[in-house]
């Protein structure tokens, strides 16, 4: 599994430019009205089924745990999903929550403040074998 971080902006000056290493998801941002984007990190994760995963970029960490493989519809569960914010020595939570990730496809979930943010954490997972 790949894991990207990423801090996407609105209406920003020079909106529009996208790192090299992003430009496979500038599409799928652009969807969701973001024109800046900054990458914090990525993280290759392997684990089997039950176990544990963590991962930690930037100032924010994941952990969950690897679910069942279902071969009819090709996905994965990734099941206690949480996405925390390094605060000092403490972790302050964000998001938690289960996933069913397909295999070979991007799935993109983002953390704002508020609805409208002109900012928003997004979190990329693409599983795969």
């Amino acid at each position: 599994e790949l894991v990207r971080l990423i801090a996407a902006g609105r209406g920003a000056k020079g909106a529009g430019a996208f790192p090299a290493e992003l430009r496979d998801l500038e599409s799928k941002l652009a969807l969701l009205r973001y024109d800046t984007v900054e990458s914090l990190g990525s993280a290759d994760v392997q684990g089997k089924e039950g176990e544990q995963g963590i991962v930690s970029l930037a100032s924010y960490r994941a952990d969950f745990k690897f679910g069942e493989y279902d071969p009819a519809s090709d996905t994965i569960s990734i099941t206690d999903f949480k996405l925390s914010r390094l605060d000092g020595d403490q972790l302050a939570p964000m998001i938690k929550t289960t996933l069913n990730l397909k295999l070979g496809q991007t799935t993109i979930m983002g953390v704002t403040r508020q609805p409208n943010s002109p900012r928003a954490l997004m979190m990329v997972l693409s599983a795969r074998r």
